[in-house]
């Protein structure tokens, strides 16, 4: 019930916005300069952040994108056949919203925007482009849903909100009547992972805080006492997931079950004013 090991490296590789390029600016310039030849405008030596994410985002463009269709970006460089999958399209999108930020250059977020339509499958968004997938993730639509919040907190567009609001929607109906949150539809078994869990409540909080409305703090409360409650182990860390029928949690342990706990309960304690919530996430 866990996803392949190569698609639990996609967000690293591609999430070069929310890392603000860290990771690979020195091999970036490096690539650059290896295969475009000259000089390219961000050098080694720069280190402001900005800079260093402008590069990153230029590499993987220019290794990773379809020439002459702004905004959709192949699985790995090696394979330029399949179209990335929702989830790692999410996390560029999330680079690019994070450099427009900075930058007020929207040309990259309004090109991968437009791909979205590519994946819409149902009320909510496939794994893959439509014709090759057969079922929606419930994790993939967090993604997204926090993309559209980004977007509608940088630029003040309702657009975006209404957009995160019927995703939100369709998140609801993966909801279990015995608390918490699978992880997709029709899976077999069916089960409630730490991967849909805590990015749901990121969801509901930024909703909550956007609109004011007590529905979706209701909802972020719902999987949080699940989450809590179920899904962390005695090591203080979080399982990946217990199917249904089962009691005992997958004691399977990924860095990415971690951090999206941590980033729930920040913002369950920037919402409610909780210390407890800051604690745990500390």
């Amino acid at each position: 019930m866990t996803r392949s090991a190569n698609s639990r490296f996609l967000p690293g590789i591609l999430g070069l916005g929310a890392a603000e390029g860290q990771m690979m600016i020195g091999g970036s310039v490096r690539w650059l300069q290896d295969h475009l030849g000259g000089k390219p405008q961000v050098t080694s030596d720069s280190t402001a952040p900005i800079d260093q994410a402008k590069a990153s985002w230029v590499a993987m463009k220019h290794s990773m994108g379809y020439k002459g269709e702004d905004g959709s970006f192949s699985s790995f460089d090696a394979n330029r056949t399949h179209i990335a999958a929702i989830w790692p399209l999410g996390q560029v999108l999330a680079g690019a919203l994070d450099i427009a930020a900075r930058t007020g250059d929207y040309h990259d977020v309004n090109a991968t925007m437009s791909r979205l339509a590519e994946y819409e499958s149902g009320d909510g968004y496939a794994p893959g482009t439509v014709a090759r997938s057969h079922r929606n993730l419930y994790d993939d639509n967090d993604w997204v849903a926090l993309d559209f919040l980004q977007a509608y907190n940088q630029t003040g567009n309702s657009s975006y909100l209404e957009a995160a609001k019927k995703n939100a929607a369709y998140l609801e109906q993966g909801l279990s009547s015995e608390g918490g949150m699978y992880w997709g539809e029709n899976e077999q078994p069916m089960s409630r992972n730490t991967c849909s869990n805590a990015p749901t409540e990121q969801v509901m909080l930024r909703l909550y805080q956007a609109t004011g409305d007590k529905h979706y703090l209701d909802v972020a409360h719902n999987v949080e006492k699940f989450r809590s409650s179920r899904l962390l182990m005695d090591n203080g860390l979080y399982g990946d997931n217990i199917a249904d029928g089962s009691k005992t949690i997958d004691p399977t342990v990924f860095s990415y079950n971690q951090g999206t706990p941590i980033g729930a309960d920040v913002l369950w304690y920037q919402t409610t004013g909780d210390k407890k919530y800051l604690e745990r996430a500390q």
